[in-house]
């Protein structure tokens, strides 16, 4: 017939139809099989937020202002080469999508061409912004207008070489000489934290390099909270300081036992290079002077805001 219908009556067909069950066989290895599972796609959803949820949850914002810092000291404690990349990291934990306020100095310079600028003034070589910033008000009064997006994301970034406002973390003095005893070395680290009284550095490291041919070391009895191991594999020696104020200075004193001394042994104690993370305070001078946010509607409700300052290490080097 060519493949086409010969009889579409009802009454015909239903000769040819069976609705008896059969049986189908199976491979009985299957059954032991661990089950499986699709991957969902519900998480990539979004959830309508209830009432009672927005009521129970924390209204709250998480502002960071964080700067790494790349600093190169000579031997005679001159800066050489100083430049920080800063960023101000927020965290949006707030129901709906109020409007945020954001205020910086007031005396900020953005770029150093502009040398209008007077003692004791912010000055950024260039910064750029988050798409949800409304710079309308920044070139005047130094404010942002945001409508921040849930969860995390950098509001601005910014750079500054040369000059800082305030001044660097950290000075360090570093003397190599000869030893009590043959082939050794007797170096002595001075470091002082150059922070305000009421600030502290944490996790601060030391890295002093050191000779290829030593082969053991020892130092006088260090301060509470430090701790201090040679890394022959490394070639250095690690000096470790949970905390230290600001003001304060200590000193390690130190003895390197080599296999041979060489002219170049005490050349190779060339470059000490430091770890370390200071909260509350910033090289740059950046501050944010106020931080609001503008609830609007039936479900305006009362939020937490909490502002913190940290500066890191990128490059901290002082050379011997």
């Amino acid at each position: 017939d060519f493949g086409y219908p010969q009889a579409t009556s009802t009454e015909v067909l239903k000769s040819y139809i069976s609705n008896q069950p059969c049986n189908v066989t199976y491979d009985k290895p299957l059954q032991r099989q661990p089950g499986k599972t699709l991957p969902s796609h519900a998480a990539n959803k979004p959830i309508a937020t209830s009432v009672e949820s927005m009521r129970t949850q924390k209204n709250e914002i998480f502002v960071d202002l964080l700067e790494r810092l790349t600093i190169l000291v000579a031997p005679t404690g001159n800066i050489l080469r100083s430049h920080l990349d800063g960023c101000i990291q927020m965290r949006n934990f707030l129901g709906g999508q109020p409007e945020i306020r954001m205020g910086l100095n007031e005396d900020l310079v953005i770029g150093r061409a502009e040398r209008r600028h007077g003692y004791g003034t912010v000055v950024l070589d260039d910064c750029n912004f988050h798409e949800s910033a409304n710079l309308e008000n920044f070139e005047k009064e130094r404010s942002l207008s945001i409508m921040a997006p849930g969860g995390e994301f950098t509001l601005m970034n910014y750079r500054v070489s040369g000059e800082f406002l305030n001044s660097i973390p950290f000075t360090a003095t570093t003397t190599v000489e000869d030893g009590d005893v043959p082939k050794s070395l007797r170096v002595c680290v001075r470091l002082k934290c150059q922070v305000p009284s009421k600030t502290h550095a944490t996790n601060v490291v030391v890295r002093i390099p050191v000779p290829k041919a030593t082969v053991s070391s020892s130092h006088e009895p260090l301060g509470p909270g430090q701790t201090s191991e040679l890394k022959i594999p490394d070639k250095c020696y690690l000096w470790k300081i949970k905390k230290i104020h600001g003001g304060e200075e200590i000193i390690l004193i130190l003895r390197l036992n080599l296999s041979d001394m060489t002219k170049m042994a005490k050349k190779e104690v060339n470059a000490i290079s430091m770890d370390f993370e200071i909260p509350m305070y910033i090289c740059s001078g950046v501050t944010i002077r106020f931080l609001r946010v503008f609830e609007q509607g039936m479900m305006a409700r009362s939020s937490h805001r909490w502002v913190r300052y940290i500066s890191h290490s990128d490059s901290f080097v002082f050379r011997v």
